[in-house]
């Protein structure tokens, strides 16, 4: 099921609670991540193109550089969050 918030869209699936943060364009990811962690959330689904401008993930740069992706783990995991999926849509 997804709710939508002031600042963003909420699901609930199988026990994870998880934030939709394409709408969260005007925050920086690190804000973002740390939003969910203060939603009480513990997954991340990053849309990453179609209707979402992928405002938080540079999708070139995670397909060709093991480093970001590895950034990208390690601001998760500070946060006690996973990412749950990575879409894209049309």
């Amino acid at each position: 099921m997804r709710k939508s918030c002031k600042s963003g869209s909420v699901g609930e699936a199988a026990g994870d609670r998880r934030l939709y943060p394409t709408s969260l364009s005007a925050l920086s990811v690190e804000r973002t991540l740390d939003f969910a962690t203060e939603l009480g959330l513990n997954t991340v689904e990053f849309g990453l193109g179609g209707w979402s401008s992928a405002p938080h993930v540079n999708t070139a740069e995670l397909i060709g550089d093991p480093a970001a992706r590895d950034r990208l783990q390690g601001q998760l995991r500070e946060r006690n969050l996973e990412r749950n999926a990575a879409t894209t849509s049309s």
